[in-house]
C-alpha cells in the first residue's frame, strides 16, 4: 500500500512551483534572506533550505536502503532482457550474482553485495511459451500469483507479453482458455 501523503497532489504542485520562485529571488539578489524568501513565498524555510544546499525533493529521490543506482537497475534490467531475447533467460542466483558485480565495480571499500533475498521471496510464477521448430515464437503468457492485477508491476517489459494473476501463480483452464482466444489463435491465424 502506497503511503498515505498528507497534501494533495495540487497542494504539492503548487508548494513546488512556490519553491522554485523563492529559490529563483534568492539566488537573483531580490531576497536578501532564506528566512524571508520563505516568509514571502509562504514555504517552509528548512525545505527551502535544504534545496538551496543541494538536495533534491523527496519525490524524486530514491528509497533509503537502495544499493543499486537507477542506472546500475536499468542495466540489469536491460542484461535480462537481452539475456531473454536469446533464449538464456537468467535464474535469481545469477541475476543477484549480477548485481553484486555492479556494486563491486564501483569500488568502494568495503564492497557492497546485495541480500541473500534479493529480488524478493520467490513466490510462484509460471509462464505460458509457444515455440516452433522454424524458430520463432509467440509473447509469453506470465501468471502471477495474486488477487489484483496492478499494472504498475509490468512497466518496462515488452508490450506484446501477457500477463495474468492466480491465487497460487498456476495457470487455470480460464487463463489457458483466455491464452488461447486473446493470443495464441489470433497470432497464428494470421500464419496462415
Amino acid at each position: 500500500m502506497p503511503p498515505i501523503r498528507p497534501r494533495s497532489s495540487k497542494n504539492s504542485t503548487e508548494q513546488e512551483g512556490r519553491l522554485l520562485l523563492a529559490i529563483q529571488a534568492f539566488k537573483n539578489g531580490d531576497i536578501s534572506s532564506i528566512a524571508l524568501a520563505a516568509r514571502t513565498f509562504n514555504v517552509p524555510r528548512t525545505t527551502l533550505r535544504d534545496r538551496l544546499s543541494g538536495r533534491t525533493e523527496r519525490c524524486t529521490t530514491r528509497a533509503n536502503l537502495q544499493k543499486l543506482t537507477e542506472t546500475e537497475e536499468e542495466s540489469l534490467q536491460k542484461w535480462i532482457l537481452s539475456m531473454d531475447s536469446r533464449g538464456s533467460p537468467p535464474r535469481p542466483s545469477t541475476v543477484r550474482e549480477m548485481a553484486n558485480l555492479l556494486l563491486e565495480k564501483r569500488g568502494t571499500t568495503p564492497v557492497l553485495s546485495v541480500g541473500e533475498k534479493w529480488p524478493g521471496n520467490r513466490e510462484w510464477v509460471t509462464v505460458i511459451e509457444c515455440t516452433n521448430a522454424a524458430g520463432w515464437a509467440l509473447p509469453p503468457c506470465v501468471i502471477f500469483k495474486g488477487k489484483v492485477f496492478i499494472e504498475s508491476w509490468f512497466e518496462g517489459l515488452p508490450e506484446d507479453w501477457r500477463f495474468e494473476v492466480s491465487p497460487n501463480g498456476w495457470t487455470s483452464d480460464e487463463i489457458g482458455l483466455r491464452w488461447l482466444e486473446k493470443l495464441f489463435i489470433p497470432t497464428t491465424s494470421l500464419l496462415r
